[in-house]
Formats: structure tokens, C-alpha cells, sequence
């Protein structure tokens, strides 16, 4: 790793965005330390990415990050970028009647399929408790959200302030949603909330 190169920290590392993140920074001539609960999430990643390097660590826990970002000092130098990103289940549609429509009906498929292989093998995920049985449940956690256009930029803007968060990774395609419902929500999500955060 090049000396004087800046360093970016990366949480929540898995297979998709958290990776694309971690892979961006490295292209970009950061030094990336990559977050995730366990080093075998890490551990590809870390063998593909010189520049980067894996630290175990649940966020959650305010000691072990405590203790993370003590090693990341020591083995990297300071961070000059930290990501922290939050992702949520979105519909966005021209009312919150109609969004909501949509996810109540989307949402109980997708969390069927979520858990699913878990039931299967007599298990729980680690993060069951995020996900309860309705769209009105999860929404009441404060972690969706299906509405307008103007209520889901409220949502991420409070969202944000509440939790740090300085990137939003919407889930706009989930259950059976239907094609036209995604690309609408996609596209007002693009055209009606987004702007506001630039």
C-alpha cells in the first residue's frame, strides 16, 4: 500500500454494495479498511484488493468499533472517508395511498423469500428482529418506507440526521412488485427525491 494514500473505511461490507464501495475507494489510490461482522465476508475481497484490508468488527457494538478504528489508526493511518450507509426498503409512487398499496403487497413475499432458507435448516437470521411479518410493522421501525415522493424525501432526510448516515441505498425492487410499479419508483425516486440531496 502506497504510504501517504489517503484512507477510506468502509462498514457493512458484503458481496454487493459495501464491495462496490470498497472496490471504488481502492481504484481511486485509497487505502480501504472493510468492515463486516466476519473476516470470511472479507475475506476475497481483501485477497483482490491490495490496498485494502479486513477487520472483523459488529458496529453495533460500540467497544469492538472503538477498538476497529484504534487498529485501522495504527495499521493504515487516520481515515479521511468513512461511509456509513443505511439501506431500506422504498416504494415511491405519485401518493402514499398507492405506494402503499404496493408495499403492503410486495413486502410479506420478499420476507417469505428472505427467510425461507433459514426455516428450511431450523435457523434465524441474526437480523430477523429488522424485518416483522407486515410493510406496517417494518415501517413503524423506521427502517421503510412507501409514499409520495415529497414523504420519502422527509424520510430520508430524517433518516439520515438520525442515523449519521452519509449514503442511502434504497431497495426499489422487492416481492412482486411489478415491473411498471419499479421503474415508477425507481424513476421518481431518480427525478423527485435524490435531487434533494446533492
Amino acid at each position: 500500500m502506497t504510504e501517504n494514500a489517503p484512507v477510506a473505511v468502509v462498514t457493512g461490507v458484503g458481496p454487493g454494495t459495501g464491495a462496490a464501495i470498497a472496490r471504488r475507494f481502492s481504484r481511486g489510490g485509497y487505502k480501504v479498511a472493510m468492515l463486516a461482522r466476519t473476516r470470511e465476508r472479507l475475506a476475497d475481497l481483501e485477497r483482490e484488493l491490495s490496498n485494502a484490508k479486513a477487520y472483523p468488527c459488529d458496529v453495533t457494538d460500540e467497544a469492538q468499533l472503538d477498538a476497529t478504528i484504534d487498529a485501522i489508526r495504527r495499521d493504515l493511518g487516520k481515515p479521511d472517508s468513512t461511509l456509513y450507509g443505511v439501506g431500506r426498503h422504498v416504494v415511491v409512487a405519485e401518493t402514499d395511498a398507492k405506494a402503499l398499496d404496493i408495499a403492503r403487497r410486495a413486502y410479506p413475499k420478499w420476507r417469505t423469500n428472505f427467510f425461507w432458507l433459514f426455516e428450511r435448516h431450523g435457523a434465524a437470521p441474526r437480523v430477523g428482529a429488522l424485518y416483522p411479518g407486515t410493510f406496517d410493522e417494518v415501517q413503524a421501525l423506521g427502517t421503510a418506507i412507501a409514499g409520495s415522493p415529497e414523504t420519502v424525501r422527509n424520510f430520508v432526510r430524517a433518516d439520515s440526521e438520525a442515523t449519521g448516515a452519509n449514503y442511502f441505498a434504497p431497495w426499489l425492487a422487492f416481492g412482486d412488485m411489478a415491473l411498471p410499479e419499479i421503474l415508477q419508483s425507481v424513476e421518481l425516486f431518480a427525478s423527485e427525491v435524490m435531487p434533494a440531496f446533492r
